[in-house]
């Protein structure tokens, strides 16, 4: 048995949590939310480029019980298969970003799944199935300089993409996606638990310029222009409110690029691009 988010899941997971545009595949939708799982009686094994079941003989999909639900980083998904449905030998589930009346056999709706199970069904019984996410950082970058994505960013990027409810921290509110830019001159290390900047002595935030998808990549774009920014800045991070609403103290604190050393006067404008790389392990 394995389990897997693949490409087609990640671009949707991160166009919805930055509401970001361009390239091929998902582009930002407020309809489009994970919302449905499948089950279905095929032996092939998912794989990073599956985007459809493949046809499946026997497959039987609909709409979550409930609301998905946060725990931390983690996302449940439940769906129950009732006594007249879903009788056959069950071999695969997966998550799909798409109604129920839209989810078939060969749709390009999958966003994860679990292969290589083994459960006759018949109408004797019906059956909750649960499909968790658990959302976790890769730390990157080479010393001094590192990034992270921290729990309160990836509970938020959870929360968007299945609009998930329950437990401390974000909800979903469709205006909560990422969409600030911040940079700042504070030496303090970001860390998982960090929710705010902390209060650095100075600091500039901004919309994003833009944010686009390029595969599993997020592209965001933040512009500091000649008459802002000019101080040493020593950290870039991404805030999932407006600016207005972004503060030293604010817990909007999504991700962070941090040990950076650049000066800037009003000689210049600079544009700063910040990355989210969606993965699957």
């Amino acid at each position: 048995m394995s389990s897997l988010c693949f490409n087609n899941g990640l671009q949707r997971i991160g166009v919805q949590s930055s509401q970001a545009t361009s390239g091929s595949g998902p582009t930002f939708n407020a309809a489009r939310q994970i919302q449905v799982m499948s089950w279905d009686d095929s032996s092939s094994a998912f794989s990073a480029a599956t985007t459809t079941l493949g046809s499946p003989a026997n497959e039987f999909d609909a709409a979550f019980d409930s609301t998905p639900t946060r725990t931390n980083q983690t996302v449940a998904h439940v769906m129950t298969i009732p006594t007249g449905s879903g009788n056959f030998t069950g071999r695969r589930t997966a998550l799909h970003d798409d109604t129920a009346a839209n989810v078939t056999g060969s749709s390009a709706t999958a966003v994860s799944g679990v292969d290589g199970q083994i459960l006759v069904k018949n109408t004797d019984f019906s059956i909750a199935i649960t499909i968790n996410h658990i959302y976790s950082s890769v730390a990157g970058g080479t010393s001094p300089i590192s990034t992270i994505v921290t729990d309160q960013g990836l509970q938020r990027i959870g929360v968007q993409a299945s609009q998930a409810t329950a437990g401390s921290g974000p909800t979903y509110n469709s205006a909560r996606f990422i969409q600030t830019g911040n940079i700042d001159d504070s030496a303090s290390s970001i860390v998982a638990a960090t929710t705010n900047l902390n209060t650095p002595t100075n600091r500039f935030a901004a919309a994003y310029t833009s944010a686009t998808r390029t595969a599993q990549t997020i592209a965001h774009v933040l512009t500091v222009p000649t008459g802002s920014g000019n101080f040493e800045t020593k950290r870039l991070t991404s805030h999932d409110d407006t600016p207005a609403n972004v503060t030293d103290t604010s817990t909007t604190l999504c991700s962070a690029i941090q040990g950076l050393s650049l000066t800037k006067t009003s000689d210049f404008s600079e544009t700063f691009t910040h990355n989210h790389v969606f993965t699957s392990i």
